[in-house]
């Protein structure tokens, strides 16, 4: 059994553990579980109850260290725009990195959440919030962005990013047969 409050579980590294409280503590602190299949790892449904009722899961399971949190995000478009709201609870503006890809037509919102520090001797209960590396990337379409006028606002933890649309541009053309 992993004592879920201290391990210490390399990011690319599988481990089996026999009980499922100790998956859904992991899963809480950021990391991916998986049941173990003959065809290889199958992702757990995360909502799942136990099997038994000690506790104990009926196969072993696999963890892994997810690479980054994905902060929750409402997509918004109107005829002008695309407007992108980010849940960044705690995280400093200067800690926020926003970039606009072209050639993909992607946003890409990243940063990183301030760990807490605590003493060796505090057991961690329950760890819920995320910390350490954030990234998000938003799929805008194939509408014709136009990207220096893309504007964000930082505001009580939500982010705001408005992506103006070019109404001038053309997004159809008609082909005429020669």
């Amino acid at each position: 059994m992993v004592n879920s409050s201290k391990a210490q579980i390399p990011e690319t590294q599988f481990f089996a553990i026999n009980n499922i409280q100790d998956a859904f503590d992991l899963i809480n602190r950021g990391f991916e579980v998986y049941s173990q299949a003959t065809t290889g790892p199958k992702e757990v449904d995360h909502t799942s109850k136990a099997k038994s009722h000690d506790g104990a899961a009926t196969a072993p399971v696999i963890v892994q260290k997810r690479k980054t949190h994905q902060p929750d995000l409402d997509v918004l478009e109107s005829a002008e725009s695309v407007t992108v709201e980010v849940s960044l609870p705690g995280v400093e503006k200067s800690g926020i990195n926003i970039e606009y890809d072209t050639k993909q037509n992607h946003l890409i919102l990243s940063g990183d959440y301030k760990t807490t520090a605590r003493p060796d001797e505090v057991k961690v209960i329950r760890h819920e919030r995320p910390n350490g590396r954030f990234e998000r990337v938003v799929v805008l379409g194939q509408q014709v962005i136009l990207p220096d006028q893309i504007t964000a606002q930082y505001t009580d933890g939500v982010l705001t990013v408005t992506v103006p649309k070019n109404k001038e541009a053309e997004t159809k053309k008609k082909i005429f047969i020669q």
